[in-house]
């Protein structure tokens, strides 16, 4: 979404100002808002001209906005090449390659009880859970925020 949302801004950026078109706003019968360079007849009277001016993208705007979407692409490649690397199996691995290695007893453990604080916190927090999702302000007086584990941890195959 904000990958397409800067390019929709890089593109009308560069557009020519003898391209620009005048943009108009007016609410119709039903309530709703609209904005668009033609205005129907019926509400000329009505609608407003608005400055499009106020969105013009300044070039030091828009070098910060490449700027981030290049990290932003990085990152997602860093995520992806994370995740493949995670769904390999050791027969797709190339000759020479080495498989990763098995976690220490220690992170077992750290992990176990990870999970298990966390599993506690959402039991806790479960009763002040209301229809939409939202938890009631009441569980933060008497629940501890565990934070999810398997983030770090991989989570148990269910038998």
């Amino acid at each position: 979404m904000k990958l397409s949302l800067l390019a929709f801004f890089v593109a009308w950026s560069c557009s020519s100002p003898a391209l620009a078109r005048e943009i108009f706003q007016w609410v119709d019968k039903n309530g709703q808002t609209h904005l668009s360079d033609v205005v129907p007849a019926e509400y000329s009277k009505t609608a407003k001209r608005i400055n499009s001016g106020n969105f013009e993208v300044s070039p030091e705007e828009l070098k910060a906005a490449q700027i981030r979407a290049n990290k932003e692409k990085e990152f997602a490649e860093a995520a992806r090449r994370a995740r493949e690397g995670a769904q390999a199996k050791p027969s797709d691995k190339k000759a020479g390659q080495t498989a990763a290695p098995t976690p220490s007893k220690e992170t077992l453990t750290t992990c176990e009880q990870k999970i298990a604080a966390f599993k506690k916190s959402e039991e806790c927090f479960q009763p002040f859970r209301v229809k939409n999702g939202t938890v009631k302000a009441q569980a933060y007086e008497k629940c501890t925020v565990a934070p999810n584990p398997y983030t770090d941890c991989e989570r148990p195959i269910a038998r």
